[in-house]
């Protein structure tokens, strides 16, 4: 009886722990379905919001190509300031010539 009583102890417990092994089964299919899931949907959320990141970069790059073209650079601005200055100082030279020989 005594040895029955073993036996029939022992496999109540091992239907226990059949029962919580279930559990724990259970439970780590729908972690990984849920985690899976939430990775797929941050997957497609990040491929979006990197084809907007390329648009918006191609948007930025035609923009700086269109301020580029509308300025003067700098060089040419000099030189053009340079030729007006020198248009300016042969003016002032006449002036002063003009000044000078109505005295």
């Amino acid at each position: 009886m005594e040895a029955a009583n073993v036996l029939s102890e022992a496999s109540i417990f091992r239907e226990k722990i059949m029962s919580a092994q279930e559990v724990v089964n259970v439970l780590m299919g729908l972690v990984s379905f849920f985690g899976g899931w939430m990775l797929k949907e941050i997957w497609g959320n990040l491929k979006a919001l990197q084809e907007v990141d390329h648009g918006l970069s191609g948007q930025l790059n035609r923009i700086e190509v269109m301020i580029a073209g509308d300025y003067v650079k700098k060089d040419e601005m000099e030189k053009s300031l340079n030729m007006i200055l020198s248009k300016l100082d042969r003016i002032e030279e006449k002036l002063d010539k003009k000044v000078d020989k109505g005295h």
